[in-house]
């Protein structure tokens, strides 16, 4: 013998478990007539549709009665998604953790860079023109402006060179160029 509930027991996303629903029209719901739908662009996939109301907290929701074929894939295609997903945030810390790594190296080797620099200009700061293998032409024109020492010449600009001529600047940049120098401001 039936006994009569007032509906049929469906599960209520409100109430979170297993209650008696009465079903509803869908336009109550403020959704188009019809219980029967599918996807125009994914035609094996159809579904009934209701509207329902649970009769213990009266919330209204719809639900859709589908191929179980259907569910089972959509299991896995979640399940592939949380692995997406697990995999991508774990990529982005370790990427994140990377590029702080490459920050920090870029930084040393700023600082190292700079040491050598620093160390290879303070080696030739207090040497003598010719050791850097200029000309005799290029020390004696670069010795009458007062520039004696390398030191001297790395603390002079390009324009303040071309005074002793273009060929005297276009030799002392190659030199200096060799032994890692430059002029001011260049």
């Amino acid at each position: 013998m039936r006994v009569a509930q007032g509906g049929t027991q469906v599960f209520c996303p409100y109430c979170s478990a297993v209650k008696v629903c009465q079903a509803v029209p869908t336009t109550e719901l403020g959704k188009p007539s019809g219980q029967r739908w599918r996807r125009e662009d994914h035609k094996d996939i159809q579904w009934f549709r209701r509207g329902r109301r649970c009769v213990a907290c009266r919330k209204q929701f719809i639900t859709a009665e589908v191929d179980e074929g259907f569910l089972g894939e959509l299991v896995e295609l979640r399940n592939a998604l949380a692995n997406i997903k697990a995999n991508a945030e774990e990529y982005v810390k370790e990427s994140t953790a990377a590029s702080a790594a490459l920050d920090r190296l870029t930084k040393s080797l700023s600082v190292l860079r700079a040491l050598n620099v620093y160390e290879e200009a303070d080696f030739w700061s207090f040497r003598l023109l010719a050791e850097l293998g200029l000309s005799v032409r290029a020390v004696n024109c670069l010795e009458s402006e007062g520039i004696i020492l390398v030191g001297d010449l790395c603390k002079r600009t390009a324009d303040e060179l071309l005074e002793v001529g273009e060929t005297v600047l276009h030799e002392v940049r190659e030199k200096l160029a060799k032994v890692g120098l430059r002029l001011w401001e260049e």
